[in-house]
């Protein structure tokens, strides 16, 4: 077993037990539920890739990833009632029904196959990667954080029932990003638009009254730069190597938000390793 403590963007401390190509033994079992450790999974051995050996895990595991393409059917996730926060990268044939894990707060994983946990009664904080390969459901979570990673063409019209929850959305690789599909997120704090071919709609930014920052990563193709000049916003940071002229930077200077221009991508968070 290895353990890793990484700080969180929080400065918090996240403890993680490690297992790359086996599964742990009953003693390391008893350590992960003494420590209250995040468990790992990667590769899992061929005959545990049932994934049944979590059973033993039910009733106190909460915390849990899972890295290993020879996982199809993942069913035994579904007994960890416990469980808070799920990362998966499975076989790209499997998927399941997390609409009713109780207690779920916090998934990321692909969008096709696992689209359901966006009906879990107590999803706060969704990442989706190869968001473009999937249909994004309606959702019934109360949701306040979501990320669609890699949306290529697919259109981003995001449906919520509880829309006004969304604190934070961060959109990355979409073809074609419409604002004014956002309008209705009236609690939108936080808005990243990284690798964005084109973004139009831009007018609707003035509609979302409580946003405090914006971001906007790699994305060259503006249909109204000169509105964000007027954005009653804290904070707009512009993350590329060739950014906007020095004409307009002279004209964000005067403007009410602070206007940040950074070369390089966000802050990763450090990962310090035990034994």
């Amino acid at each position: 077993m290895v353990a890793i403590d990484i700080e969180t963007d929080d400065d918090d401390v996240e403890s993680i037990a490690v297992f790359e190509g086996r599964i742990p033994s009953r003693w390391e079992r008893s350590v992960i539920r003494r420590r209250k450790y995040m468990l790992n999974l990667i590769n899992v051995p061929d005959r545990y890739a049932d994934l049944e050996f979590l059973g033993e895990y039910a009733s106190f595991l909460t915390r849990l990833a899972v890295s290993s393409p020879n996982v199809v059917d993942g069913h035994p996730i579904l007994q960890l009632n416990a469980l808070e926060e799920l990362a998966l990268q499975l076989s790209a044939n499997a998927s399941l029904d997390l609409s009713s894990m109780p207690n779920l707060m916090d998934f990321g994983g692909e969008l096709q196959g696992f689209e359901s946990v966006l009906s879990a009664p107590k999803l706060k904080t969704a990442r989706f990667q190869n968001a473009g390969q999937g249909i994004l459901p309606v959702i019934a979570s109360p949701l306040e954080s979501l990320e669609l990673v890699d949306m290529k063409s697919t259109p981003l019209k995001p449906r919520f029932s509880e829309p006004a929850k969304l604190r934070s959305l961060a959109v990355t690789a979409a073809k074609r990003i419409d604002v004014a599909e956002f309008e209705e997120l009236s609690g939108l704090e936080v808005l990243e638009l990284a690798d964005c071919t084109e973004i139009v709609g831009l007018s609707a930014l003035a509609s979302l009254g409580r946003l405090r920052v914006l971001v906007l990563e790699n994305c060259r193709l503006l249909d109204e730069p000169d509105i964000l000049l007027s954005l009653e916003v804290e904070r707009i940071a512009i993350v590329d190597k060739n950014p906007f002229d020095l004409a307009f930077r002279e004209r964000a200077a005067k403007a009410s938000a602070k206007w940040v221009y950074l070369g390089t991508a966000r802050r990763v968070p450090r990962a310090t390793r035990s034994s």
